[in-house]
């Protein structure tokens, strides 16, 4: 329930009920019409303010102050022409109100998916998220072996908003498509959100450049933390950084299996996570058909039955590609062919 509130959903269902009422409303003037329209409309109010959406407060209240004078009016009015064209107007105007809000949350909550331009490879700076725990699979290399694609992850767990200068130094011209997965661990160490706008700032201002497409993920929300949701989409719109919606994300964490302790991805996670990413970044990406390594019933075999396995791609190398090392004892073979393909490029041979 939780999660499903941090996704923004709510705002949507909130305002229907909000407008179904006011539609209704001139067939629920009995006594008990009256209360059950009180009561569903006080609901949509609700559900509308706890859905986290990183509005500007203006609209919140403009909303606020919509349904206080409808639901003020409805309640008390007479029945005199002067009265009904009063009712009239405040229905009206909470409708018109609740659907403009609707209406300006809309791009965010679907997203840009990059079409028009191509990239060789993604660059990911993340948390635990992307860099996982435990030594298990995480996003990035499972999408690298599944999709066919190059994929540089210099995420590390833990890391906050503070921490990712650091990473941003490790990022060369040949970077041209970087993914921001941050500011979920400043969400819970209660980082001030002017320190989370100051470190975004300094990050996106290091990576966003001409020639280079930077895209986000956008965090969830709870109520008390709508401020860094706004800190998002100011500096996104700053930087020209595309977001991908929150809900997406919480689809991910929602799913069945998809976290091993409720926020970190387990296999499952991981493999939908890199799902989510190819969405809206993988018609962008070259696919690695000719030069990657494996061939897709081995990738299969990779992704499916090896135990221990991970990306090694270091930035300053000029190895361009995705290296998997496999421990488990029954997949020596892959291990072999991983190992004569890395030495193959070292000395300069396909």
């Amino acid at each position: 329930m939780v999660l499903y509130l941090a996704s923004g959903e709510t705002l949507y269902i909130g305002g229907g009920i909000l407008i179904l009422m006011v539609i209704l409303s001139y067939w629920m003037q009995s006594w008990w019409g009256m209360r059950v329209r009180n009561f569903v409309g006080i609901m949509g109010l609700v559900l509308m303010g706890v859905s986290c959406t990183p509005l500007p407060w203006v609209l919140y209240g403009g909303v606020a102050a919509g349904f206080v004078g409808w639901f003020v009016v409805w309640n008390r009015a007479g029945k005199n022409t002067r009265w009904k064209w009063v009712r009239t107007g405040t229905a009206v105007g909470l409708a018109v109100i609740v659907m403009a809000v609707m209406a300006m949350e809309w791009p965010h909550r679907n997203g840009q998916i990059l079409l028009q331009e191509q990239h060789d490879h993604l660059t990911v700076i993340g948390d635990s998220i992307s860099a996982g725990i435990g030594g298990g699979p995480t996003w990035p290399t499972i999408y690298a072996i599944k999709m066919g694609v190059r994929v540089k992850n210099l995420s590390r767990a833990g890391m906050v908003t503070g921490d990712a200068m650091a990473m941003a130094k490790q990022i060369g011209p040949e970077d041209t498509l970087v993914l921001v997965e941050l500011g979920g661990n400043d969400l819970l160490m209660d980082v001030a959100a002017a320190e989370f706008e100051r470190n975004l700032d300094r990050l996106l201002g290091a990576i966003a450049m001409p020639g280079r497409r930077v895209v986000m993920m956008e965090l969830p929300l709870l109520p008390h933390k709508m401020l860094f949701g706004r800190i998002q989409r100011r500096l996104a719109e700053k930087y020209g950084v595309s977001l991908i919606p929150k809900r997406y994300f919480i689809q991910v964490l929602s799913g069945g299996g998809a976290t091993s302790d409720g926020l970190h991805l387990s296999k499952a996670g991981a493999v939908k996570m890199g799902e989510l990413v190819d969405r809206f970044v993988g018609q962008t990406l070259m696919r690695q058909s000719t030069s990657f390594p494996f061939s897709r019933p081995l990738r299969y075999h990779m992704l499916h039955h090896s135990l221990n396995w991970g990306v090694s791609w270091n930035g300053n190398s000029p190895l361009r590609n995705v290296f998997i090392f496999v421990s488990s004892p029954g997949n020596r073979r892959i291990t072999r062919l991983c190992r004569s393909w890395q030495s193959g490029r070292n000395s300069g041979t396909t």
